[in-house]
């Protein structure tokens, strides 16, 4: 029947970060009769091939003349099953599929808009959603816990106190000195500096995960500022990833705060809180840990004032506000006789609380 006329916004790439995060698929679908009478008894229905776990279907009763009849709230219900996100190694072509049938079952209407499944590791770069790049911090990789070890133990060694306490003394210098523990532990690890893994997309990249990056030994700035931002959450810091033109470096607050927004693009705003005598953020130019670029903590922090001062645009992504929208962090994929399968973070077990003794 052509005189329907559909519109649909949707993403044209998916990945498993999306779904956890409940990103949905389908924005908006606008269906508009064309002609000067009026259609009835329709049926629409839009569905993932392969890989759909779910078909939305909307009656519609009757579509007026040049009627446009909108649809967004509920097309969350479109949704794909994770385990073919899991599964990603490489991109796969699909398509979601929209067929509208009369009160008879005959198809009046179709049409096919392609779509796109992407690695589980890869990071789409959507202007839309910057903040997604927070998935890719993951505090809870096991990975994690040699470094933080190490840490603990510079800390005991430089303040007599190797506890990780946040922000619990108030004191910018005590964060910086937990900021720069971090940093030299990552840096005994002697990881390499390399170029992008393969990838084959227009946009986004594929990211070293924790476990990948420390079986390769090799990192680009953006993994390496993931890892040590994912370091720093793990001992309760808010950290900060910085997404320069071909460039990226990391940082933190050094008092306990977080910004409004989960993307900050205000270069001015960066630059007054790194400023010596405000000092309510940090940044650390995460490269040179890795070992023939390496230099120490302080010369890192140089470096990364020195790009922020020369530069027009950055995106800050907030991960701590990121956290209460909330963007969760990926789970860890493991081989299994199937593929792979994840693994989710252990849930917190709540204790059983009892009243102390009254005095006597």
């Amino acid at each position: 029947m052509g005189n329907l006329k559909c519109q649909l916004t949707y993403l044209e790439e998916v990945s498993y970060a999306l779904y956890q995060n409940y990103v949905p698929i389908a924005r908006e679908l606008v269906l508009t009769n064309e002609s000067d009478s009026p259609i009835q008894n329709l049926l629409l229905s839009l569905s993932i091939d392969s890989v759909g776990r779910s078909v939305y279907q909307k009656s519609i009763p009757q579509l007026k003349p040049h009627e446009a009849l909108q649809f967004a709230d509920d097309l969350h219900t479109l949704s794909l099953d994770p385990a073919a996100l899991i599964q990603r190694t490489e991109r796969v072509d699909s398509a979601l599929r929209l067929t509208i049938t009369d009160s008879t079952g005959t198809v009046v209407h179709s049409e096919i808009f392609p779509i796109a499944l992407l690695p589980f590791d890869y990071y789409p770069l959507n202007p839309q959603l910057p903040e997604m790049l927070a998935a890719f911090v993951t505090p809870n990789y096991p990975a994690l816990a040699p470094i933080l070890q190490r840490a603990s133990q510079t800390l005991f060694q430089w303040t007599g106190n190797g506890s990780f306490e946040g922000y619990l003394y108030n004191d910018p210098n005590r964060v910086r000195k937990m900021m720069a523990a971090v940093y030299y532990a990552i840096a005994q690890e002697q990881l390499t500096y390399s170029a992008l893994p393969p990838s084959y997309e227009q946009t986004g990249q594929r990211i070293r995960m924790c476990d990948t990056l420390f079986t390769q030994r090799m990192v680009n700035c953006i993994d390496i500022s993931l890892l040590y931002a994912a370091c720093l959450e793990a001992i309760d810091l808010h950290p900060l990833i910085f997404i320069l033109p071909g460039h990226a470096i990391a940082g933190a607050w050094l008092i306990e705060s977080s910004f409004p927004n989960c993307a900050v693009e205000d270069v001015a705003l960066i630059s007054k809180l790194a400023a010596p005598g405000i000092n309510n953020i940090e940044l650390v130019e995460s490269t040179l840990m890795v070992k023939d670029l390496y230099a120490d903590f302080d010369t890192s922090v140089s470096a990364a004032h020195q790009h922020i001062i020369a530069l027009k645009q950055l995106t800050c992504i907030d991960i701590k506000r990121c956290r209460q929208i909330p963007i969760r962090p990926m789970p860890q994929r493991i081989p299994s006789d199937t593929g792979f399968a994840i693994i989710e973070p252990p849930q917190k077990t709540k204790q059983k609380e009892h009243a102390p003794n009254e005095l006597r």
